[in-house]
């Protein structure tokens, strides 16, 4: 890693941790890097245009407002000291109302994190900084089990904020949600889903919800585990969506 040595020898300025490929990812590891590049070096990790939920560029949509401050306020509680906005275009403005305002805040951590946020789970190639090639989701979870969970960074400032479980997939789901442990309450299936998710014409989806206690979330990185109720084995490329959203704050 010269990157530790440049930043010591005061050779760079900014860094910007950045995906592999299109895909804004969740699970950067940004305290690496703040620990490979300790102030002065400003850090400044990049969110992308696209979020893709699964292998391909079916289960995938361009930015909104609600993710991008879902990515940023993740970063800065990971240590991030402002934002880069890649594939961000002028011209996407009228298909993205909010964004000029969007831009006037980004760099202000505390308003970002007052934002009503999406901290959706991405799919990648997962071979970045300190952390083994492997899938997303879960490789497979048997009939009755629950077989690992997924970690998602909600970023900062949750205390008494309403929030949910989002999860998508190409097969009916019949599970139980768990945020640290804990079960939380499947919401009715005519619970608005945030707009937009993955979708496919080709493709059915199905999606549920689950909202999460209050008190339950923490700051920074929670577990989300699947117990699988069904009587066949849920294949982690039949998993299309996982999010968890949070509500902003009113006034």
């Amino acid at each position: 890693m010269d990157v530790h040595t440049w930043a010591k020898e005061g050779l760079i300025d900014v860094l910007i941790p950045s995906p592999r490929d299109v895909c804004t990812e969740q699970d950067y590891n940004v305290t690496l890097w703040r620990q490979l590049a300790p102030a002065p070096v400003i850090l400044a990790p990049c969110i992308d245009c696209a979020l893709k939920a699964a292998p391909g560029y079916i289960w995938s949509f361009r930015y909104t407002t609600e993710t991008d401050c879902g990515f940023a306020s993740n970063y800065y509680q990971q240590g991030a000291d402002t934002i880069y906005l890649y594939n961000h275009f002028p011209f996407q403005a009228k298909e993205h109302p909010e964004m000029q305002r969007f831009l006037s805040y980004v760099g202000d951590r505390k308003k970002v994190a007052a934002h009503a946020r999406r901290h959706a789970v991405t799919n990648h190639v997962q071979n970045g900084e300190g952390k083994f090639a492997g899938l997303t989701f879960p490789h497979q979870i048997w009939s009755q089990c629950c077989n690992g969970g997924v970690k998602v960074n909600v970023g900062e400032d949750v205390a008494g904020k309403t929030a949910k479980v989002v999860i998508g997939a190409t097969k009916t789901l019949d599970i139980d949600i768990l945020v640290n442990t804990k079960l939380c309450p499947m919401l009715p299936k005519d619970t608005p889903l945030p707009d937009p998710v993955p979708a496919s014409k080709d493709t059915q989806t199905w999606y549920v919800q689950a909202e999460i206690p209050a008190g339950l979330l923490h700051e920074g990185w929670n577990v989300v585990e699947i117990f699988h109720k069904g009587w066949f084995t849920l294949l982690a490329e039949e998993l299309i969506w996982m999010e968890i959203v949070i509500d902003g704050e009113k006034g």
